[in-house]
């Protein structure tokens, strides 16, 4: 059976920076954060300051590994090095992603919303 690459899309809305994910958060963690920088512009640190939030929309994933908990640990450290703090935000995830989040201990490292529409100064579309 061959493997579903996660599917990513970046978009900025207002002063948030909005990560909407769909598939299944895992293997491909290491080509997300190899190139992300230069496929992802807005990833950029001189575009990246310019947010004041990074939110990711986990409405479209159905699962997530140790693979894909890397690369939320890597944004928030992008964030905390473009001089953020508590920047990185996680929304419309599932009790099954909220429980992995929860046993690996990094779920006090986020803020959660039940859904993107709930987060402040999120523009909608």
């Amino acid at each position: 059976m061959k493997k579903k690459n996660m599917k990513r899309h970046l978009e900025a809305r207002g002063p948030i920076l909005v990560i909407t994910l769909e598939g299944t958060f895992a293997n491909d963690a290491p080509d997300f954060n190899k190139g992300i920088q230069v496929s992802e512009p807005l990833l950029h640190p001189d575009q990246f300051q310019q947010f004041e939030r990074v939110v990711f929309d986990f409405s479209g994933v159905n699962q997530m590994t140790s693979s894909g908990m890397g690369i939320l640990v890597v944004l928030m450290k992008m964030a905390k090095e473009a001089g953020h703090e508590e920047l990185v935000a996680i929304a419309s995830a599932s009790d099954r992603i909220e429980n992995a989040l929860s046993i690996a201990h990094l779920s006090s490292m986020f803020e959660h919303f039940d859904d993107i529409t709930h987060v402040p100064g999120v523009k909608q579309q």
